[in-house]
């Protein structure tokens, strides 16, 4: 059959290679926006390093800094990042290298290996640099996984929150806010329906027109106090006041300035810590949780 000749099988095959190239694609773009994420996590550390390392008086302790940093350089330029099947490490050596010089000004100090003064005063001033998150390294986590099993939606909030935060080139933080903000309310939703929580006694009615409204407060009130364990449910209750506090900071996402992003990545750790004692507490497993 000449290429002039009609075929009837052609438009399958056609269908079938667009498809296999859609899947190809697919994977492709999860490998580079995984190495687009670390990267943001390596740009962010490296970052911190320069500032803790600006005016300051050179000291053989930092003598191992500098060769982490050469090393990182090298893995970064020379491995194959996006090898299909493994994962690259890259944001695990970049807070290994980085964190180089806490470590050996803190144990040269601690053990009078070296001048006594200069890394006392440096280890006090210095920042440190904070781990990479556990969703940033790889998408399954158990919160991920619990979070999945209470509604699918919610694990993948919860997995594209920090790869949206370090991956993104501009407005990073903007998109990362507003993914919590929806995680919070996509999870208080689920574990205290609207109509539930109206039935409740924990639900006031509001004034005209939104009589029927539920606040957030109410829903979280509502959600803790179905929590079998007496503590745990307590310690929910108790700090209700203060999550809301917490969700209020991912509100800075709406300001037409620019984000600070120690400040939106300060808001975004406290928020997801505030989720996952939730999922703790909940378990996901509905044996800790009174569920209709």
């Amino acid at each position: 059959m000449n290429d002039d000749e009609n075929d009837p099988t052609r438009p399958t095959r056609i269908r079938d290679e667009a498809t296999a190239l859609s899947a190809f694609c697919a994977e492709k773009q999860k490998q580079h926006a995984q190495i687009a994420a670390e990267f943001g996590y390596a740009k962010d550390a490296f970052d911190t390093v320069a500032s803790n390392f600006t005016d300051v008086v050179d000291d053989p302790a930092f003598k191992n800094t500098q060769q982490s940093l050469v090393k990182f350089r090298k893995f970064a330029d020379t491995r194959d990042l996006l090898q299909s099947g493994k994962e690259s490490n890259l944001a695990l050596f970049a807070y290994a290298a980085a964190n180089t010089a806490n470590t050996t000004v803190t144990s040269t100090s601690a053990f009078n290996m070296g001048p006594t003064s200069f890394p006392n005063s440096w280890a006090q001033t210095h920042k440190f640099v904070a781990p990479p998150p556990q969703t940033l390294i790889t998408a399954v986590t158990d919160y991920a996984a619990k979070l999945t099993n209470l509604n699918p939606t919610l694990g993948e909030l919860y997995g594209s929150i920090w790869p949206t935060f370090f991956g993104s080139v501009g407005e990073g933080e903007r998109s990362a806010l507003l993914l919590m903000r929806q995680l919070f309310d996509h999870l208080f939703e689920v574990i205290a329906p609207d109509s539930e929580v109206r039935d409740s006694t924990f639900f006031t009615s509001k004034d005209e027109p939104n009589t029927d409204q539920v606040h957030r407060l109410e829903r979280i009130n509502f959600a803790a106090a179905k929590v079998k364990d007496p503590i745990v449910r307590d310690l929910l209750l108790d700090g209700a006041e203060k999550m809301i506090a917490v969700y209020h900071k991912l509100n800075m996402l709406h300001t037409r300035d620019a984000i600070p992003r120690a400040a939106a990545q300060e808001a975004l750790s406290a928020t997801q810590a505030v989720i996952e004692r939730w999922v703790d507490a909940i378990d996901c497993k509905r044996d800790r949780f009174e569920l209709p």
